[in-house]
């Protein structure tokens, strides 16, 4: 049975050693007697016999699976641009296939081959590093070329900042008495000071990377923010939404589940404490319940179903929601498949 070799290399062939030359050329050989043809430069090649399935068969070459994606950084600090090669068939160790990474200052119009020096490393590999970053970086393109694709990768385009955020806070749910705390990070090689805001007023003393709600109340709810600023710029935060709720109502009891199947009357109910106002909302399946004929009491702790055999089988629950301060917090009982 003939070997096919669906990558036969375009470069001009290096000096071997006699054996090895002379079993490269077997393999090659080999090859192109079972009709397979193979084009590293449009990465694709074709066989006309030799397989199971006869006829014309595909054979794809290396592309790039992992494209470069766009990058921030701070003024003084480095980024990153990563590629990725699949269907890498013709990259062998007496042939070896090599990255090569260019840049752009014109909107992508002149590539240049950039080489590693003091700022640049990883020009020839498929990572490519930045180092201490200017603000005229700023609008680079940075691209990657690979000797087995007939191409280039998609262009990346380079932010460089006086300052960024890197991690802003975030929103937060608690309840009446927790501590709350909102925390951020920015980048600068430069010192930083923070201003914390809420409802886009300053926040008096709140001048940390962390702002700390202590016994936070209904009075702490509201939209909060955070200004960083270092000797060049200044930047703020999106807003980051904090709720206080009261602790949810406890279930002290839950009556036993009754079986449909006997019929007569049934009796959900249930007993609860919380702090403020209880609420409840019994349900079927997860829809609110309507008192009815039949159906009694589908805002009380205690549902009354006068005939099972009239009744919906399903899942029964009840929400028991308390309010305080204009506030909500919710508990779900679930009775199971009745």
């Amino acid at each position: 049975m003939p070997l096919s070799l669906h990558a036969i290399s375009a470069r001009r062939p290096r000096s071997l050693p006699g054996r090895l030359g002379r079993t490269l050329f077997a393999l090659t050989l080999s090859a192109l007697l079972s009709s397979t043809i193979y084009c590293p430069a449009q990465g694709v090649g074709f066989s006309t016999g030799g397989g199971s399935t006869g006829g014309l068969q595909g054979y794809f070459g290396p592309s790039f699976s992992t494209q470069p994606a766009n990058q921030k950084t701070v003024l003084g600090l480095g980024a990153s641009f990563t590629v990725a090669v699949s269907n890498d068939y013709w990259n062998n160790p007496y042939n070896p296939a090599s990255f090569q990474w260019q840049i752009s200052s014109d909107n992508g119009n002149i590539w240049t081959d950039l080489t590693d020096n003091h700022t640049i490393s990883g020009s020839n590999t498929s990572t490519l590093t930045l180092s201490n970053a200017t603000l005229a970086m700023t609008g680079l393109q940075y691209r990657a070329t690979y000797s087995g694709i007939d191409g280039t990768s998609n262009p990346a385009n380079l932010t460089v900042l006086p300052l960024l955020i890197d991690v802003p806070p975030g929103n937060q749910t608690a309840t009446f008495g927790s501590t709350v705390i909102l925390t951020t990070h920015a980048l600068s090689v430069t010192k930083l000071s923070y201003q914390w805001f809420k409802n886009l007023s300053p926040i008096k003393g709140a001048t940390n990377a962390s702002l700390i709600l202590s016994n936070a109340q209904v009075k702490d709810d509201g939209s909060y923010s955070v200004k960083v600023a270092n000797a060049l710029a200044s930047v703020k935060s999106m807003p980051a939404k904090v709720t206080l709720t009261p602790p949810a109502p406890v279930i002290l009891y839950q009556s036993p589940t009754p079986n449909f199947g006997f019929g007569g009357k049934a009796i959900l109910s249930v007993h609860a404490t919380g702090t403020g106002i209880l609420r409840y909302q019994w349900q079927l399946n997860g829809g609110n319940l309507r008192n009815s004929s039949n159906i009694i009491g589908v805002k009380t702790n205690q549902l009354v179903i006068v005939e099972t055999y009239h009744a919906t089988p399903g899942f029964y629950s009840v929400v028991v929601s308390v309010t305080l301060d204009g506030a909500t917090n919710s508990t779900t009982v679930q009775f199971g498949d009745l």
